[in-house]
């Protein structure tokens, strides 16, 4: 059978041709599927798009299931802080539940054309007031029955799920563009927002979303940053260097030039399993065991050793599509 005819298998030469430059490489769907996490892929995904239905006849926005799913996240941290067994599996369900909303607020806004970079960064803001409350409640749990180590539990566990998806966020948005449109998403998204907040100022949520994107940035490629900035003087009426306008474009040729490899499908495997969801999910589970220091430090190596790993195989891909790239050109 040919290998066009089976849905898991990415034939080395492309269905169709097309650009480098531009246009959207054949196996785009497929190959943005392979960057979501496995237990989204699994399961959550599919019960967000069983309610959909249901919530495409209410007048629910995804701002607002973002809003729940943090008030439901806070909830689950207030039964870990209670420290029952009983507990720990009432804070199981509502943690899932939790994961299951944040997936359904994206599912929503696709359906009702509702995406934006606001929603978005409201997004973000709902997974960290959720995160924070989960942890807040582990720290009050811990602080009881592990005080010589409940701090930096509490503390590196917090934080490991959000290092994770500062980097992942930053790949999937770049690789998603790059193979659909030929495009750097992450910076041409920071280019809008700092064009519309020169503009027209904005409040908390604008700040907090210029926030992230730049912190992404400078920790991720900082070499982007010149660019960033002459784009976004170039929109104002600014000086710039024309320079500074093509550079990083390099980056997305080698991206592209990557994409029917072996190694490149290989890569977003292993970035789905960077999201901060899967250290969540982490947690989420361990709470079944009722040893949630064990759990904690489960979370801090299982994430920051994935976070690592993954962002050095995400540069190295993006260095040998940039040579290869060079060596054709």
């Amino acid at each position: 059978m040919a290998n066009e005819s089976h849905p898991n298998v990415v034939s080395e030469t492309p269905i169709r041709k097309w650009s480098r430059t531009s246009g959207e490489h054949p196996d785009t769907a497929q190959l943005v599927e392979e960057m979501n996490d496995v237990p989204n892929r699994l399961y959550r995904y599919r019960v967000a798009n069983w309610i959909l239905p249901v919530v495409m006849r209410t007048p629910l926005t995804p701002n607002q299931i973002t809003v729940l799913h943090a008030v439901i996240g806070m909830t689950a941290g207030y039964f870990i802080s209670r420290g029952t067994y009983q507990d720990f599996v009432i804070a199981f369900v509502l943690a899932e539940l939790r994961m299951i909303f944040d997936c359904l607020d994206g599912v929503v806004a696709r359906a009702k054309k509702m995406y934006s970079p606001l929603g978005r960064t409201v997004d973000e803001m709902g997974d960290m007031v959720g995160w924070v409350g989960i942890q807040v409640g582990a720290f009050w749990y811990l602080r009881t029955h592990h005080p010589e180590e409940h701090a930096l539990l509490s503390l590196g566990a917090l934080l490991s799920p959000a290092i994770m998806a500062v980097v992942y966020d930053y790949y999937k948005r770049k690789f998603a563009s790059a193979l659909t449109t030929a495009t750097n998403g992450p910076a041409d998204e920071l280019v809008r927002k700092c064009v519309n907040y020169a503009r027209d100022g904005g409040g908390f949520v604008a700040r907090f979303g210029l926030f992230f994107d730049w912190l992404q940035l400078l920790l991720l490629a900082p070499r982007t940053r010149r660019n960033v900035l002459a784009r976004v003087n170039k929109e104002l009426g600014k000086s710039y260097d024309e320079a500074d306008i093509s550079a990083g474009e390099g980056e997305i040729a080698g991206i592209r030039a990557q994409a029917s490899t072996p190694q490149f499908r290989t890569t977003l495997k292993l970035l789905s399993w960077i999201t901060g969801d899967n250290a969540i999910t982490v947690l989420n589970f361990g709470l079944l065991s009722g040893a949630v220091a064990a759990t904690q430090k489960a979370v801090m190596i299982f994430g920051y050793g994935i976070m690592i790993f993954g962002a050095f195989a995400c540069q190295r891909i993006i260095r040998a599509g940039i040579q290869s790239n060079a060596e054709q050109e």
